[in-house]
């Protein structure tokens, strides 16, 4: 059977229940609006509408059955296939039994070369193994190494930021000295203490950081 064939209809079945569900709807909108006309025009769109309701019905009916018939002819065309793909595969076989029991000796050939294939490629295989192991430690050491720079980088940073600050320090204080008095220089020592502890305490925790293999952003 044609699934393309087959999804057309199940289109159409899906339109025409949509088209129920729009005719009833539609109705029952009617309907509601009739209740106030008498009983003739009542009746009169009763007998409209459920013709048309009955003809959707057929319509649907059609192509349920329509739709059958194709699943019907597509499964017998299946088993069909399927038997005759059976035999074609046990024939297949009996004729590939003869050929092997008559060329004994090419298959013993065959065997030999698929031995000596398994084991070359056991030791390529191991041969590759080996490579791409060695390739691995060599990133892992890559990365270790990468990682120590950047540790080495940052202590350096840090020292250099500490030496700058204590080389500014004197100098702050004697500007803050002469333009704010003993006030700002207690103020200014007092930050300067306040910051030195804190690059301190930064050293502290990127040591035990390291220490515990631990990164932080």
């Amino acid at each position: 059977m044609d699934p393309d064939v087959l999804v057309s209809h199940l289109d159409d079945f899906r339109d025409v229940l949509i088209k129920i569900n729009d005719d009833l709807s539609h109705a029952k909108s009617q309907f509601e609006r009739l209740k106030r006309m008498d009983v003739d025009e009542q009746a009169a769109f009763v007998d409209e509408h459920t013709r048309g309701l009955d003809a959707t019905m057929a319509a649907m009916d059609a192509l349920a059955d329509d739709a059958c018939a194709h699943f019907r002819r597509g499964h017998a065309d299946a088993a069909t296939g399927l038997e005759e793909t059976e035999h074609a595969l046990r024939r297949q076989a009996s004729e590939v039994s003869v050929a092997l029991l008559s060329q004994d000796g090419d298959l013993k050939q065959t065997r030999t070369a698929l031995d000596n294939l398994r084991e070359f490629t056991r030791a390529e295989l191991r041969h590759q193994r080996e490579v791409s192991e060695w390739t691995v430690r060599a990133a892992h050491d890559f990365l270790e190494d990468l990682r120590e720079d950047k540790r080495k980088v940052a202590a350096e940073t840090v020292g250099r930021v500490g030496r700058w600050h204590a080389g500014a320090r004197t100098r702050r204080l004697a500007r803050h000295r002469e333009t704010f008095g003993a006030l700002s220089a207690h103020i200014e020592r007092s930050a300067e203490t306040q910051g030195a502890k804190t690059l301190e305490l930064r050293e502290v925790i990127d040591r035990a950081d390291r220490r515990l293999g631990i990164r932080r952003r």
